[in-house]
């Protein structure tokens, strides 16, 4: 039943939003990324910062530098984008879609 619902969510959200228009999303995403990281360089982006407690934060990703959450977005984002095409499709996610969401999202950059 659950994943019926999401499989109605996910066709949904795809029919009232065009393709176009989440390209378009996904590039100002890139492109304000790609700012954030010309204002830095290699040692300061590898630099781990301890950030306070907070909602969405576990404790073992408190302590990141800037390339570690990118790490963890890019992580993220791949396996958003395949457990949406398995849904759309009607599969049981596979690959990148079939995560463990506590191991497997963590960036494998070293920091300094």
């Amino acid at each position: 039943m659950r994943s019926l619902l999401k499989r109605a969510a996910v066709k949904t959200w795809f029919t009232f939003t065009g393709r176009e228009k989440v390209s378009m999303q996904i590039q100002k995403s890139l492109d304000k990324y790609l700012a954030l990281t010309r204002l830095v360089n290699a040692e300061s982006g590898m630099s781990t910062v301890f950030v306070p407690r907070m909602i969405g934060v576990d404790e073992d990703m408190r302590n990141w530098s800037l390339f570690m959450i990118l790490e963890h977005n890019a992580i993220v984002n791949r396996s958003i984008t395949s457990i949406m095409q398995s849904l759309v499709r009607g599969e049981k996610p596979i690959g990148a879609g079939a995560i463990n969401p506590k191991k497997d999202v963590m960036p494998s950059l070293k920091s300094s």
